[in-house]
């Protein structure tokens, strides 16, 4: 499971940018920084940049969206 962690984060180029600013991104992956992480604040720390709209590019990104959504939301 996390090598498919890493790849998902490599299509939107954050495995690098987790990679440089550990810091920054620690709260999300260590336990007791936050309460409950969900979507709303992932959207919020993670602007996306999506490809163009109608691209094969955009329907994987926003497949990879809607699952990390769901993936909250179940109990």
């Amino acid at each position: 499971m996390l090598q498919q962690m890493c790849k998902g984060l490599e299509l939107y180029g954050l495995h690098e940018m987790v990679k440089q600013n550990q810091p920054l991104f620690q709260p999300l992956f260590v336990p007791g920084h936050f309460a409950k992480p969900d979507a709303d604040f992932l959207t919020m720390a993670l602007s996306l940049i999506l490809s163009e709209e109608g691209s094969a590019k955009r329907q994987r990104e926003s497949r990879i969206v809607n699952y990390l959504q769901e993936f909250h939301s179940k109990p």
